[in-house]
């Protein structure tokens, strides 16, 4: 009797704690676990996947069901927080999201289903912060119990689709990543008078074909897949990383043909519609005064609406009249609206689907686009690309765009196409300065800086993230942090958000003790205007150059540049002795000069910096970096002065 009632009550206990036997799970899966690896075999990474397993369907109308399954491992304080919660973003007129199951499996075998309170059917988070309410894109987030380092989340998800792509289908699967995963199994079964075009890119996986009743089945798989480390500024896992790629499209032209489709009726106009765009194009005496006027009104005044779903850009848009009603869109309402408002005024455009952060793959034609921009045609039938989510844009077209492929939605159908390449000459940094040091050795100068191109739109995001006195602390603790004791004696700073006007910002600095005393002779700082004010190089390349190499390609946005030009006034009672020498760097992509020239008693710096490049391979970092080991070389030298000896 006693021992009955001593097993009773360890049982009890048990089941209060949640470690009955119901709770737990299998021996064989939690040796998986426990055997996968942990942070000792992954040092890069703060989550494990230890198995990934999606299988689709895919009927002869485009209509598919996928339902995916993951299995992942924490190994760190961070992938803690990464493996709290899920999301799986849909579009509802589209997709329907079910969650089958979902749980923590922890490190002593025991699991906990996530709480029904925890999963949220929900407005999609980017379109909640922005206060916009938009019925369509929705996300389903899964908020799991709290973890430990060693605990395991396990979920499976099954997605019904109706035809994104009538009577036809693409897929997208990228496999590595930041996250090591050491098994992967992707299987298609697909309406075998469907052709399947696929290809496997950057690695290899393992196939097997076979039939099973009216489908093609397809199965794919690989083991132990090595994540990227991380390097900041790197290019995107989808350039670098293995993936899976699968479409039913012949060529790019017949996708080009049905994305036109979906526009068809779209690009429609209202009375009030006519109104404005007679109201902004009034006075405007050329095309491209017309098209900057509505560019800049949808640009400004229509709310864009970012969405995370990665086919985002391919959704069937709403129609111009809504997205005008309404003052928001995704990139495709923009496009649209801007498309309809540019015929108003009698000019013709297109819209056009670009990959803005990686490359698109031009092996197999898919739907996965990141972004809907415009190409407005002008007369002598060249196209000018826009992008009229860019709020703070002042150029008549984006630099952004050298050399990527765009895909323009046509009625007749186009083949993919290359932005042409852009100069750096289209987004330069214009800075001039003016300086002057005192008898006491304090610097005071007098810098104004501008731009164009890319370079504009990142002062202009400054000016705008950083508004009124608060750029006085930021360009102080730009300037502080490459010569201490510089402070802002005044800044004058413009508007960001007139695009017509330029963006100037004008600043008088000083620096203390810029003149130090050495035996005989006196040695002056090389002016810190005519380097730290070069917003490009002081907040991006000297941050981009710290490696002493690189694994992975780096991007850098689009090919730019920067002249700086300063007059140096040296003091009454000084004289020069001996300059710093001149340079010349040209490896290209990289081009850097710097030429120091005497005119009587005062020195005048000219500094050009160019990269030819939106992207720079492993090699080409290192003639950056040489470059700018030239350039710090050179900042540290000195003028040599001699004072002169009173009468």
């Amino acid at each position: 009797m006693k021992k009955i009632w001593v097993l009773f009550l360890t049982v009890t206990f048990l089941t209060m704690l949640g470690y009955s036997e119901k709770n737990k799970v299998s021996k064989d899966m939690l040796k998986k676990i426990n055997n996968a690896g942990s942070s000792k075999e992954y040092k890069n990474a703060d989550t494990l996947i230890i198995d990934e397993k999606i299988a689709t369907t895919v009927e002869k109308d485009g209509s598919f069901v996928s339902e995916q399954y993951f299995l992942m491992k924490v190994l760190t304080e961070r992938g803690k927080k990464e493996l709290s919660s899920q999301r799986f973003p849909y579009h509802k007129r589209y997709n329907k999201v079910k969650l089958l199951m979902a749980r923590v499996i922890h490190k002593n075998g025991s699991w906990e289903s996530v709480d029904k309170n925890k999963i949220k059917d929900q407005t999609m988070a980017e379109t909640q912060q922005m206060n916009i309410y938009e019925e369509n894109f929705r996300e389903l987030r899964v908020e799991f119990p709290p973890l430990s380092i060693g605990d395991a989340v396990e979920f499976r998800v099954k997605i019904y689709s109706r035809p994104l792509l009538k009577n036809n289908f693409s897929d997208i699967n990228l496999i590595q990543a930041f996250t090591p995963v050491k098994n992967v199994l992707i299987k298609l079964k697909i309406d075998s008078s469907m052709h399947l075009n696929y290809i496997v890119k950057n690695g290899k996986m393992n196939l097997r074909k076979s039939r099973d009743g009216k489908y093609d089945v397809y199965e794919w798989n690989a083991h132990e897949i090595r994540p990227f480390k991380k390097e900041v500024g790197m290019i995107s896992p989808y350039d670098m990383g293995l993936k899976l790629i699968v479409s039913t499209f012949k060529n790019w032209k017949e996708l080009s043909k049905y994305g036109a489709e979906l526009n068809r009726g779209k690009i429609d106009k209202t009375p009030k519609m006519v109104k404005t765009v007679k109201e902004l194009i009034e006075g405007k005496k050329t095309d491209k005064d017309k098209i900057l006027a509505i560019f800049r009104y949808i640009s400004q005044k229509v709310r864009y609406m970012g969405s995370s779903m990665d086919v985002g850009a391919f959704i069937e848009p709403h129609k111009a009249s809504y997205t005008f009603e309404k003052q928001y869109g995704v990139c495709r309402d923009k496009s649209i609206l801007m498309i309809a408002m540019l015929k108003i005024a009698g000019i013709n455009a297109d819209d056009v689907l670009i990959n803005v952060s990686h490359k698109t793959d031009l092996e197999v034609p898919t739907i996965f686009f990141e972004h809907a921009i415009v190409a407005v045609k002008l007369k002598n039938g060249e196209f000018v690309y826009m992008d009229p989510t860019l709020e703070l844009s002042s150029d008549f077209g984006e630099a952004y765009m050298s050399g990527k492929y765009v895909l323009h939605l046509v009625e007749n159908g186009m083949n993919i196409k290359r932005v042409k390449v852009f100069p750096p000459e289209k987004s330069m940094g214009y800075i001039k300065a003016v300086s002057k040091v005192g008898n006491d050795g304090t610097l005071n100068s007098e810098i104004k800086i501008e731009g164009k191109g890319t370079y504009d739109l990142i002062m202009r995001q400054i000016g705008k993230s950083f508004p009124g006195s608060m750029q006085n602390i930021i360009w102080n603790k730009i300037l502080q942090s490459i010569q201490q004791g510089t402070t802002v004696v005044n800044g004058e700073y413009g508007k960001p958000e007139i695009l017509s006007k330029p963006y100037v910002i004008n600043l008088k600095i000083k620096t203390p003790h810029f003149i130090e005393k050495l035996g005989k002779y006196y040695l002056m700082k090389i002016p810190e205007g005519k380097s730290s004010a070069d917003i490009y190089l002081s907040l991006v390349l000297y941050r981009m150059t710290r490696l002493n190499r690189r694994e992975y390609p780096v991007n850098l946005t689009s090919p730019l540049g920067s002249i700086i030009e300063e007059t140096l006034e040296i003091p009454e009672n000084y004289k020069i002795k001996a300059l710093p020498d001149s340079f010349e760097f040209n490896n290209y992509p990289v081009y850097l000069s710097v030429k120091v020239e005497r005119d009587e008693d005062n020195v005048k710096f000219t500094r050009i910096y160019k990269q030819y490049k939106s992207v720079f391979s492993p090699d080409d970092y290192l003639k950056l970096k040489k470059a700018f080991l030239k350039l710090d070389k050179f900042n540290k030298s000195f003028i040599i002065l001699e004072k002169e000896v009173e009468k």
